[in-house]
């Protein structure tokens, strides 16, 4: 609990320095990765409806180097039926503590 809440001070310090909003959300992504989550990736729903990512890091830096070289294999169609366009089509969240064999072959 005690490495949760300092993340939690230290993502809030880290929202309220910057209206950089692109910048905040790849230093917040890093900072995630790997203490608590293998891979964090941040979309933004573009007000023409297209989405874009704005970061992905994964715990093996060769992963994140190769989502960076390609975006057009992981980019994604706001009606699609992956987790993010759901997401930004709902406005719920979604938490996958266990992320399962499916879902990885879905995504």
């Amino acid at each position: 609990m005690v490495a949760q809440q300092r993340f939690l001070l230290d993502a809030s310090a880290l929202l309220a320095s910057s209206l950089e909003y692109e910048q905040t959300f790849e230093q917040l992504a890093q900072r995630l990765v790997p203490g608590m989550a293998d891979w964090c990736a941040v979309h933004i729903l573009e007000p023409d409806e297209t989405v874009r990512r704005l970061t992905m890091v994964h715990v093996d830096p060769a992963k994140t180097e190769l989502a960076r070289q390609r975006p057009d294999r992981y980019s994604l169609q706001p009606g699609g039926q992956h987790i993010v366009p759901q997401v930004l089509r709902t406005k719920q969240a979604e938490f996958y503590p266990t992320v399962r064999d499916e879902l990885l072959a879905q995504t």
